[in-house]
C-alpha cells in the first residue's frame, strides 16, 4: 500500500478497518511495520537527506527511501494502529532500521494527511525536485501539535 495507493486519509483509514476486521493486535500491526520497513531498508539502503555526488540513480533511489520512510513513520505513530504508549510501538523505532537521526525524522514526518503536499511526496518517490516540503507550506505553524494522527 505504500506504493500501490495513493497515501492520504481514506488510505490510512482503510489500513485501521483492516486491522479491526482482521481483529489485530498492537502487537501484530507493529510487528508488521517493522517488518516492512526492514524489507525497505534491504532494498534502499540507509536514510540519506544529503544526496550530494550520488548519481541520478543513486539519489531516485533515497528519495524513495525518505518518502517510504516519511510514510512508515506516519503509520507508525498513528494512534488507531499501534498506540503510542504500548510496549508494540517501543519496537517500531525506525531509527534504528533506518539508521536515521531525530532531526532526519522531524524532517520527513508527516504531521497531518491534510497538510501534506501530496505532490511533493510523490516527486520525492520519483526522485524529481518537488515542490515546498510541509513545513514550508504557507499555514503551517512551528510546534504545531500532532494530534491529526
Amino acid at each position: 500500500m505504500l506504493r500501490e495507493r495513493k497515501f492520504d486519509v481514506a488510505a490510512v483509514e482503510d489500513m485501521t478497518l483492516l486491522k479491526t476486521v482482521l481483529g489485530l493486535t498492537d502487537d501484530q500491526v507493529a510487528e508488521a511495520l517493522k517488518e516492512r520497513a526492514q524489507r525497505i531498508y534491504d532494498k534502499y539502503g540507509t536514510l540519506m537527506l544529503n544526496t550530494d555526488g550520488m548519481t541520478a540513480e543513486g539519489i531516485e533511489r533515497k528519495a524513495t527511501c525518505r518518502a517510504l520512510f516519511s510514510k512508515l513513520l506516519y503509520l507508525t505513530e498513528y494512534e488507531p494502529l499501534v498506540a503510542q504508549g504500548s510496549e508494540a510501538f517501543k519496537t517500531t523505532d525506525l531509527r534504528m532500521i533506518f539508521g536515521a537521526t531525530d532531526e532526519d525524522m522531524e524532517k520527513l514526518r508527516i504531521v497531518s494527511l491534510y497538510d501534506i503536499d501530496i505532490e511533493h511526496l510523490d516527486a520525492m518517490m520519483r526522485g524529481a525536485p518537488g515542490r515546498a516540503t510541509a513545513d514550508e507550506q504557507e499555514g503551517d505553524q512551528p510546534g504545531k501539535d500532532h494530534e491529526g494522527r
